[in-house]
């Protein structure tokens, strides 16, 4: 459903998704004939007295002609051939519409599976089950927290750090349509614009991914129940509320600003004396030694290792702050003395980090996060920690973030994060019968897009028969905590995880800003843990960016 060969470039997108599924092809544009057509503006003085003028100010200023996703796309080309049938919809009551039998009855003769809706506006009535699969719906928003208009606002004015997207199957109930799938994104607070383009143009695969589902035959929730969400319906913001949001907006940006110029986060890495299992115990709160203070200007995060006798051998991201270049350095720490840094380990030409490190047959490997080079490698140490041979490319232009292999039922499996257009994580896997490979796609690519708890933050690791995912939440934002996920389904067609604990930065640390990684170490567990704190060198970095941006050089 649209009103033309134009699109927004989100909505391109999807489109564009949809058709590189194999199998999935378009065989009908059903079109709105008044889709284009803007609502009559009414007098100077109307829209002044409006109680969305203020919104409507807001939103002139803020994200008019500023929307990545909002950019018209002509798909003209792309569409030549394909059937067209103009429908024009009766308006019942405010929002309501109906086709007629006529056109229903012309939209079935297609034989269509579904209708993927980009116009009109709630639409009821026989045309929702003119397809074998009904009319598809977005719905930019968590159905179960926020309904209603304008898209991604609301989270903003409550706020709600997280922001939701759902495809949904329309039925008669508003918003009470079947779930197909769903997105959560990290509430941009500071910006409407961002906060919206992140939420339509990292959303963009949902149909395509539901596609997949029903041509491997996964489909079944198609068909499934309604929702039941009784979440609130929210309409246009007053004119008070769009002024409290324009000035919270302004001040969230000059706080950001603030920060961004005179507090900086510094990482560090600490041995907590538990097993990485103790932390899906509610409220377990581990005492953690941990490292020396790095100088100012540095910091040292992602810590994987390996314990030998007395002695902890940890490999971490070593980053200066003012380069911010990352590097693998290692980390011998004996029980009881002073830790030694060793660089100059597997250097690359990119930025490194996630030295992801597991034993397998009496061997040593890495796989570090090399994104920038498009490649993922697996290394062997000659002589740990320093020397490594490169044995096996895994895989090559994809730009992996924080890849982490375990060994599962017989099969090996890499979990690794894809960033979006608008730098959401999106889950992904591969598999493999020997851990050199070769490693083939998870049909479900990509599993999952979740602030909560997608990008991988540490090892994966067996406990009374489940398997556990460390990932990355960043709800409040980068490292804001580690949320540890039961895998309640895995195989090459299937997969499925729930939260199972959600592990916080300890405010009463000496660390208390943030926490993204727990790697295993046997009876005990590597952490990291960030602070803020004023690094000059980073202060006139940072000083230097903004005069440039300002001065336009």
């Amino acid at each position: 459903m649209c009103s033309g060969t134009r699109f927004h470039a989100w909505e391109a997108h999807c489109i564009r998704e949809l058709l590189a599924v194999e199998g999935v092809e378009l065989a009908l544009l059903v079109v709105d004939p008044e889709g284009d057509l803007e609502p009559p503006r009414g007098s100077l003085w109307q829209r002044i007295r409006s109680p969305a003028a203020g919104y409507k100010l807001f939103k002139r200023f803020s994200i008019i002609d500023k929307l990545e996703s909002e950019r018209p796309v002509e798909l003209e080309e792309l569409l030549r051939g394909v059937p067209r049938r103009v429908c024009r919809a009766v308006r019942s009551g405010k929002f309501t519409q109906y086709f007629s039998a006529e056109d229903v009855a012309a939209v079935r003769a297609h034989e269509l599976d579904f209708i993927l809706r980009f116009a009109y506006n709630i639409i009821r009535g026989e045309i929702l089950e003119s397809a074998r699969l009904g009319v598809w719906s977005f719905h930019h928003g968590d159905i179960d927290k926020i309904r209603g208009q304008p898209a991604c606002l609301w989270e903003l004015l409550i706020p709600d750090p997280v922001t939701g997207v759902t495809l949904q199957r329309l039925t008669e109930g508003l918003d009470n349509g079947v779930v197909l799938k769903q997105a959560w994104f990290q509430t941009q607070l500071k910006s409407y614009r961002k906060s919206r383009d992140a939420a339509f143009l990292d959303s963009t695969d949902l149909p395509a991914r539901v596609c997949r589902d029903l041509l491997a035959g996964r489909g079944e929730y198609v068909s499934g129940p309604a929702s039941p969400t009784r979440a609130p319906v929210y309409r246009m913001p007053t004119n008070t509320q769009s002024l409290g949001l324009a000035v919270r907006l302004c001040m969230r940006k000059l706080s950001d600003a603030c920060v961004w110029l005179f507090r900086h986060r510094q990482w560090n890495v600490g041995i907590a004396d538990a097993p990485i299992h103790a932390f899906l115990a509610p409220g377990f709160a581990p005492k953690v030694r941990w490292l020396p203070a790095p100088a100012r200007r540095r910091f040292v995060a992602d810590p994987f290792g390996i314990r030998r006798g007395a002695t902890t051998t940890i490999l971490a991201e070593e980053l200066d702050q003012a380069e911010q270049i990352g590097r693998i350095v290692a980390i011998e720490w004996p029980d009881g003395g002073a830790p030694h840094v060793r660089r100059g380990v597997l250097d690359f030409d990119v930025h490194a980090s996630y030295p992801h490190l597991l034993e397998h047959e009496g061997s040593i490997w890495c796989v570090p996060e090399i994104s920038a080079s498009g490649e993922l490698a697996l290394f062997r140490a000659l002589e740990f920690p320093l020397r490594w041979e490169k044995v096996a490319t895994l895989s090559r232009g994809i730009a992996a973030l924080d890849a982490s292999l375990v060994q599962h039922e017989g099969r090996w499996w890499m979990f690794y994060g894809v960033e979006g257009r608008k730098g959401a994580v999106h889950l992904h896997a591969q598999h493999a019968s020997t851990l050199a490979g070769p490693w083939s796609a998870h049909a479900c690519n990509p599993l999952k897009t979740d602030v909560r708890g997608t990008r991988p933050g540490g090892t994966l690791f067996h406990h009374e028969g489940a398997l556990y995912r460390p990932a990355q939440d960043g709800t409040h934002g980068y490292g804001s905590g580690v949320t540890i996920n039961r895998v309640t389904r895995l195989s090459p067609t299937e997969f499925a995880e729930t939260p199972a604990a959600l592990v916080r930065p300890d405010a009463s640390g000496p660390y208390p800003s943030g926490v993204h990684t727990l790697s295993s170490l046997g009876d005990r567990t590597l952490i990291d843990g960030q602070r803020t704190l004023f690094v000059p060198a980073l202060f006139f970095a940072q000083l230097r960016r903004l005069v440039r941006r300002l001065s336009g050089t």
